[in-house]
């Protein structure tokens, strides 16, 4: 059978230039080829970076550039960037099935212990297997939905009607009426009024200027609260700011 193991962890006196480094540990992120990876202070990696988080500075920061040290292990990496992605998805798999976190499986101490295969081979055979925490997580987001569902209709039925609407209790203020200190609130009064509301405006001025779009938002909450409603557009070019909505009578 086919190893994919790493050498020993010597340092060894090569350096690398790097100008990110994690926020929460500071730990320096050196690029591996097209990959990316957060290293200790020894010089050894510990998990890879992903290129969005890198690109998009989710969990990484810039700073002035700076010379680390790497280890023999991390050289190695350099060499072969697809085993680095490789050995990150059996640290993730270890994690998701056996619990733990990235500082409990680094991953240069998973390099030498074990080939890919005798790796991915414990996985399959672990009393958390992988398949039933994905199936779990996926029963938890169904009912994470149906309590959210529930929620709304709880919501709605501590409300009162507003000429004979259903309004949930949230967006009730204490006297009863219609909050109207938010814009969805705004338009929702201003309808059951009989007003022809417009749910996009303009906001800012000159090169800043940017268009805040309601519609949406605005149109799935009629249908939620079951309020009929025409609606149309009168801009001469069919922009956004001429987007209008009438209540419909029954």
């Amino acid at each position: 059978m086919e190893t994919n193991t790493i050498s020993s962890s010597t340092l060894i006196e090569q350096k690398i230039t790097c100008n990110m480094v994690t926020c929460k540990s500071n730990s320096p992120v050196i690029k591996i080829n097209y990959r990316y990876a957060a290293i200790t202070q020894d010089g050894e990696v510990y998990r890879e970076v992903s290129f969005s988080e890198y690109m998009q500075k989710l969990s990484v920061r810039e700073i002035e550039p700076i010379n680390v040290t790497i280890s023999a292990k991390t050289a190695e990496f350099l060499e072969n960037p697809e085993m680095l992605h490789k050995y990150s998805i059996i640290q993730k798999t270890i994690i998701h099935t056996q619990g733990g976190s990235i500082s409990s499986y680094p991953l240069h101490e998973l390099t030498g212990k074990l080939d890919l295969e005798m790796y991915v081979s414990a996985c399959k055979s672990s009393n958390f297997n992988f398949e039933k925490y994905q199936k779990s997580h996926e029963e938890c987001g169904k009912l994470r939905n149906e309590k959210v569902q529930l929620l709304k209709e709880i919501d709605l039925l501590k409300g009162k009607k507003i000429n004979g609407f259903q309004i949930p209790s949230s967006m009730l203020k204490k006297d009863g009426t219609i909050d109207t200190r938010k814009k969805i609130g705004e338009l929702l009064n201003n309808l059951l009024n009989g007003d022809k509301v417009r749910p996009n405006y303009a906001a800012g001025s000159g090169a800043h200027s940017s268009i805040a779009t309601y519609m949406p938002n605005f149109m799935s909450l009629l249908n939620d609260l079951k309020i009929p409603s025409l609606s149309g557009n009168d801009a001469a070019r069919g922009g956004k700011i001429g987007e209008w909505v009438v209540l419909r009578k029954k």
